[in-house]
């Protein structure tokens, strides 16, 4: 008795019996989870399965099938933002409808042919409010007040629907449709608009294509931001029980309808407020009950058996681990105590002494994690505000952008540090290419022109330090007053230095300086441009891009200058196509091939590559110039009754009416009226002699003169004789 008392009081003893008694409540406690939660694991798997499915809906929703009607009717929006004055929508705009019937004609036939080409729209229709008329895919109204949908289009020129979203509604054939409008013209700030042009949908037609993706056996709801259906077709009990489990809160939601089980899950959708849910059936997933309370307590029996024998042999095994631990430490933190006894004291200070070091390392990692959560704070990621504490509270700041073009961003941050700095500020290495520098000034110390011209200063006296380990260039932001506005900061520089593109990629560009660039559109006569480079006219080259050049450089905005170089390239696209230059030159990747890193090198290279095109029409040009002029010598010879012009030739050849009149000039060392009057008196001349039953007027008219007397006086001039003399002589 006294062996087995001491036996129970010993450690051992105690260890087996706490692992046990640790076991035996970890066993219950699973066992009683497990059975409880065991349906509940079914929900969840379900629920997941169906979350995936509404995934896909969603994203084939919105991101495809009404993604393929906002992207027509956006892109037929974007012509009068993209090319201003030419399209029709800017001229019906602009000019109404009066005067113009032909063209709001075609305009609908163009409408119509759009709403034809997407399967399953009901409507294509322009509103032109500031000019008060509708055009549609199927009809043109001459005021909204004869349009069907009147009081739709008073309501969006009202400002009472929103534009950029989807609406439902009823047509007035009664027709369920949803309506996506867009404001015209494109990108404008006024308001109102001068229009909008709406897009219809069959909401029978979205359903069904929705559904068909889904393959499932469950059902698929669609509710708005406002609880509603988005599509009919369900019962109002159905539409309330869905209703309720929404408002519960829970993502995955259980209810019966009599002896039924189904299971709800829900996904919201961000873009249009949209909630898709999916209800499915249980039955076909119920579990056996009995089973598995049989299987859980042959399993739980198990793991009591497995936690008994593993408690004996844990309990013999605990200090073995303790000891490899304690020499484990030893090996990497040398205590210098080393010549102490061994005993607990001497283990716990060789413990000691390896958190030190931990702590020395976890300090480290702060230190590495602060920078992390200020380059993430610059780019925009969020943050919690207790995170925002590493940045001093009561400044003002600004960012500086870094573009590193040659070197390492850890040696520019290394000589940073280094230097005296006249606003205090933070360097962060981004990445491999990109540095950012927040500045930091006290808001009562009046933020202004000298911080920014420090800042500059200080950027390029950095550049000169560095000069010969790392090349960058660089331009500083706008100032914010709160740390959740630095990324804004950050932004407006990184836009800044955009502007490198006018000063190389070396330069320091302050945010300010860009209100000097006017935003102001360019002007040029890229036709003009064509028809040189068509001619074969190298000097006519070079002035023109002198010309350009020159004007891209009287510090107009960035955007401006792209877009002028977007245009002179799809200029030179279309000569290349035209004169079928693309084995010498391929246009494929054009714009993307001519653009450089800076204004100066992109014109030269434009200029490059437009007098090699002028070169090379000039060497291979005669013989097609000639085929040109022998085509509209055939036309001129079949026409001469008609009324011929360099217009009507210009249409004929596909050529510009000015070009056509070159082309005589050097093909035909005469010019076009010169031509055309000698081959109507050549052949008027022909007539007088081989057709003597037709009169002088007969003959006149036939050859393209309806004034008699004008045609006796150009006949007169070139033959010395009148017509009726003429004939008389060949008769004799």
């Amino acid at each position: 008795m006294q062996l087995l008392k001491r036996y129970r009081n010993t450690v051992f003893t105690r260890l087996i019996l706490s692992y046990t008694v640790f076991s035996i409540i970890l066993v219950g406690m699973a066992g009683g989870y497990l059975y409880s939660r065991a349906n509940r694991l079914m929900l969840e798997e379900i629920a997941k399965e169906s979350d995936n499915r509404l995934q896909a809906v969603q994203r084939y929703a919105e991101e495809t099938l009404l993604r393929q009607y906002e992207e027509s009717v956006e892109n037929k929006a974007k012509s009068t933002y993209y090319f201003v004055g030419k399209s029709d929508l800017n001229m019906f705009l602009e000019n109404g409808w009066e005067n113009n019937l032909f063209r709001i004609f075609q305009f609908r036939e163009e409408l119509l042919y759009l709403k034809q080409s997407l399967e399953g729209a009901a409507a294509v229709t322009v509103y032109f409010s500031n000019r008060d008329y509708v055009v549609d895919s199927n009809s043109f109204y001459t005021t909204v007040e004869n349009s069907p949908d009147k009081e739709f289009m008073l309501q969006a020129q009202a400002g009472e629907l929103p534009a950029g979203v989807w609406l439902n509604r009823t047509l007035s054939d009664s027709k369920e449709v949803m309506t996506y409008a867009v404001k015209l013209p494109y990108y404008t700030l006024k308001e109102p608009p001068a229009g909008y042009i709406f897009i219809d949908v069959e909401r029978d037609y979205v359903y069904n294509a929705v559904t068909r993706i889904m393959n499932s056996s469950g059902k698929l709801y669609i509710l708005d931001k406002n609880g509603a259906p988005v599509f009919n077709g369900t019962g109002e009990e159905e539409w309330s029980m869905i209703r309720t489990a929404l408002h519960s809160g829970k993502p995955v939601n259980e209810f019966s309808n009599g002896d039924d089980r189904y299971v709800m899950a829900h996904l919201q959708s961000p873009k249009n407020d949209w909630t898709y849910v999916i209800v499915r059936p249980l039955n076909a997933f119920s579990l056996s009950t009995k089973e598995f309370q049989t299987q859980l307590f042959a399993c739980g029996l198990a793991v009591l058996v497995f936690g008994f024998i593993m408690s004996y042999f844990m309990s013999r095994q605990l200090y073995t681990p303790l000891k490899g631990l304690i020499q484990y430490i030893r090996g990497f933190y040398p205590h210098s105590g080393s010549g102490q006894t061994q005993g607990w004291v001497n283990e716990y200070a060789y413990i000691s002494n390896a958190l030190k070091n931990m702590d020395e390392k976890i300090g480290v990692l702060e230190a590495k994690t602060k920078r992390s959560e200020l380059r993430n704070l610059v780019l925009g990621a969020p943050m919690e505000l207790e995170q925002m504490d590493m940045l001093p509270a009561g400044y003002s700041y600004s960012m500086g952008y870094i573009r590193i073009l040659e070197g390492s961003p850890e040696l520019l941050g290394e000589v940073y540090e280094q230097m005296e700095h006249p606003v205090p500020g933070i360097f962060i290495a981004l990445n491999q290419t990109e540095a950012a520098i927040i500045y930091y000034a006290r808001e009562n110390h009046g933020v202004d022109h000298d911080d920014a011209a420090a800042i500059l200063g200080e950027l390029r006296q950095l550049q000169q330090e560095i000069r010969g380990d790392i090349r960058f260039g660089g331009a500083t932001g706008s100032w914010v007053e709160s740390v959740e506005n630095i990324p804004l900061s950050y932004q407006s520089a990184r836009m800044a230095y955009r502007y490198c593109f006018f000063f190389g990629t070396d330069a320091i560009i302050h945010y300010a300086s860009l209100q000097d660039y006017t935003p102001r559109p360019l002007i040029f006569s890229f036709e003009q441009y064509q028809h040189i480079l068509k001619a074969g006219d190298i000097n006519g080259t070079n002035r023109f891009i002198d010309g350009f050049a020159e004007t891209l450089k009287q510090n107009m905005q960035l955007e401006t200058v792209e877009l002028a170089l977007l245009q002179i390239s799809s200029a030179i696209y279309q000569v290349v196509i035209e004169l079928e230059l693309q084995l010498l030159l391929p246009p494929s990747n054009l714009f993307d091939d001519l653009k450089k890193d800076t204004l100066d090198a992109t014109v030269d290279n434009i200029r490059t590559l437009s007098v090699q095109i002028a070169a090379h029409v000039k060497e291979t040009g005669n013989q097609a110039h000639a085929e040109v002029v022998q085509k509209l010598k055939t036309y001129i010879d079949e026409h001469l009754e008609e009324n011929l012009s360099l217009n009507i030739l210009s249409d004929v050849a596909s050529l510009a009416p000015a070009y056509v009149s070159t082309l005589f000039g050097e093909v035909m060392k005469e010019s076009f009226t010169d031509y055309v009057t000698r081959v109507r008196l050549d052949k008027a001349a022909a007539m007088l002699r081989e057709n003597t039953e037709l009169s002088v007027t007969e003959i006149a008219g036939q050859v393209g003169y309806k004034n008699v007397q004008y045609f006796h006086n150009k006949f007169k001039q070139k033959y010395g004789v009148t017509p009726v003399q003429y004939r008389q002589a060949m008769k004799g």
